[in-house]
Parts: structure tokens; sequence; C-alpha cells
């Protein structure tokens, strides 16, 4: 005889009780099957099965014989679950000698819309002792801080381990010129953004938006760190060039270094007409230096560069993703940038990281972009020790 063991919840006002019930599913004394290769026969059971509500699943172990509980149990799920409210049920249970999972059994509500059907999956009831299960053996740890920072690749170069993941894992800066004020030059594009967090404006080359600026881009940002100077300028100091361009002349570290108008960032609103303080990146070529990049309202950020620019908001390049090479063997054997010894550089990286790789995962996912997500998923895999 073989039976369902089912626990219920009874609820009371003052307490909570469990019960055990039995319900037979198959009656040796009054249900028969031949042994038919391959045809499937209807075995009845009798009675309803109530599923009760607000379970993701259900599991219900086996009884063979009135004896102890054998090493398998039923398992039922469904897209609908959990349910709203108790779905009183008949089973069908069919039996075909000769198949792979002889025992079919399928739960079908009486009078609810719910769901149509749940089948019924027998699975192992036996635990795992997963504090025991066998492993390979793998070679002690070669590597180390300073060895990670001269890894050996297969092209028989010697890369830097930790430089490699932070040039592939830098978060790309998204721009969207739907958002973000942006200044149009004769060259580059200038947006007021955000870059790690602080105040930034980024150059973008305007031959790398396939026209005017428009939607949503995403790039690698790389630090401009040319100097920036602090200048005074009059309004008496402005004149007109032999080319109709208005322009002053200041000395600034010794050099004569012209200060074209047209060369102000975001200059809608600046008065020429006013003195005025400014803050300006000097520019030496073989014809003089000029003034570039100049800004006459306060701004407390940072100029970045950019390059590999393309449409989109993906939050990393990984196109190529190489970069499973240098983060298993800096993550191999446990190591993590919580290990003594990790520089303070990397650490910091990491630290910011993965504060954002979860959210950059899911949002993937929700975008379904698949193949974004999985790359995702196996670099929190491998950083594990880590994202936690």
């Amino acid at each position: 005889m073989s039976k369902f063991q089912a626990e219920y919840k009874i609820a009371h006002q003052s307490f909570e009780d469990f019960i055990l019930v039995i319900f037979v599913l198959v009656d040796d004394l009054y249900q028969k099957v031949a042994p038919l290769f391959g045809m499937t026969q209807k075995i009845t059971v009798e009675g309803t099965f109530t599923l009760p509500k607000n379970r993701d699943e259900y599991r219900f172990g086996l009884i063979l014989n009135d004896s102890k509980e054998i090493s398998y149990e039923a398992v039922v799920r469904n897209r609908a679950f959990p349910l709203r409210q108790d779905v009183v049920c008949e089973l069908h249970l069919t039996y075909t000698y000769g198949k792979d999972i002889s025992y079919e059994l399928t739960f079908k509500p009486l009078n609810s819309q719910s769901f149509n059907e749940a089948k019924v999956t027998w699975a192992d009831a036996r635990g795992q002792d997963y504090q025991n299960l066998p492993v390979p053996q793998f070679s002690a740890d070669t590597e180390n801080w300073q060895t990670l920072q001269h890894l050996h690749t297969n092209t028989g170069k010697e890369r830097d381990a930790l430089d490699w993941i932070k040039n592939v894992m830098r978060r790309r800066v998204v721009i969207d010129f739907e958002r973000d004020e942006y200044h149009i030059g004769f060259k580059d594009i200038c947006v007021k953004t955000i870059v790690d967090g602080e105040p930034a404006i980024v150059q973008i080359p305007k031959d790398s938006l396939n026209g005017q600026p428009a939607g949503t881009w995403s790039t690698v940002a790389l630090q401009n760190k040319n100097l920036r100077r602090e200048v005074f300028i009059s309004s008496r100091d402005w004149h007109i060039d032999g080319r109709g361009n208005g322009c002053c002349d200041k000395e600034i570290d010794g050099r004569r270094i012209r200060i074209y108008e047209n060369n102000f960032l975001f200059a809608e609103h600046v008065n020429f007409y006013a003195d005025m303080t400014v803050t300006l990146e000097i520019i030496i070529g073989d014809k003089g230096s000029r003034a570039m990049n100049i800004l006459a309202d306060s701004f407390d950020g940072k100029f970045y560069w950019t390059k590999k620019i393309e449409q989109g908001n993906s939050p990393c390049d990984l196109q190529k993703f190489s970069v499973m090479y240098p983060l298993h063997k800096v993550y191999a054997n446990g190591r993590s940038s919580k290990t003594p010894g990790c520089p303070e550089n990397f650490r910091h990286f990491i630290r910011q990281l993965v504060k954002v790789l979860p959210q950059d995962t899911i949002t993937a996912y929700k975008n379904n972009n698949v193949e974004l997500f999985k790359k995702l998923l196996r670099i929190m895999c491998v950083m594990a020790a880590d994202v936690g």
C-alpha cells in the first residue's frame, strides 16, 4: 500500500498544532496493475486532496506498506503558487510498466480556476552531507599579491592582473543627452555628469556619436590630468582679432596665452562685458600656446576624456570577456580583497565595484540582456568572497 504523508496546519486562537494525515494513493487489496510493457493504466484515487494556500510548493513523504518512509517524496509545483485560497483537488494517477517514471500523479482542481493542473515530480528525500562531499585535490597556490602583478599570459607577455581587472571592470559612464547638460564645440561635445559619485565634465568626440547628440550612450572615462589654472579677466581685456573673433591675451607662467570667447564651455550665460575669474587648460603647440576648456562658472569637479563609446547603458565593457582569467587567478584558493597584502588601490576599487555589481546584474536581467546577465553572474560567482 502506497500512501501520502501530508502535514496540515490547524490554527486556533491561542495555539498552533500539527497533525499527520495519511492519504491512500494505491491500495494493494483493491488496486491491481498488469505488467504490460508501455501500456498506461489508470489507477483510481478515492477522495479529494486540499492544497492549502500561501505555499510556494508542496512536499509529501511516501510510505510503503505501513512501514517507515521511503527515500522519495512527491513535490507539487506550479506557476500559480502560492495560492490565494485553499484549493480542493482530485488526484489522477497512472502507471506505465517499463517507463523510466512508472507512476505519474496529477493534481486537478475541482471548483477553482487558480490553475489547470499540477504534475507531481518524485524527488530524493534523503539529505546530502554537504560538509563531507568529495572534492578534487588542487595544487598549492603559487601566486601572491606580488606575482599577480606580473602575471604571465598565454601569449608569453607579462600583465598586471589587478590592473587588468580594473581596466575591464571600470564602471562605464552613462551619458543621457535627454537629461544631462551639454556643450557642442568644434570637435568635442562636453557633458556635465557624474563620475565615481562626483561632478564631472566628459569630453566626447563629435564624430563618435553618429551625428547629433541624442539618446543614451556609455563610455570609459579617462581622467584628464592637464593642470587647470585660475585666471582673472577684466572686461577691458577683450578685443577683436584680425578674423573678427573676440579674444584677450594673458601672461600665464611666463607665456603669452590667447583666450578666445568661442573656447568657453557652457557660455550661454557668460557676460563678457563684466570682470570674471575663469579656469582653463593651457595647450602648448608648435604655433604657440592657447587656452582650452574654459569655464567662467565655479566647477568643483574633474575633466575626463572618453574611449570605447557605444550606444546603450552597458555598465562595463565585457565584449571579449578575457577578464575571467585574471579573476580566477586573483580569487583562487579563497583569496579576496580582504586578504592581507592586497594593494590598497585594488581593495578600494573592489569595494566600490561590489556595491553596484548585484544591481547591474539585476538590471541586465530586467532589460532582457541575457548575454550581459550571464557574464555578470559568472563574475559575481568568482568574486563571491567579496560580493558576499
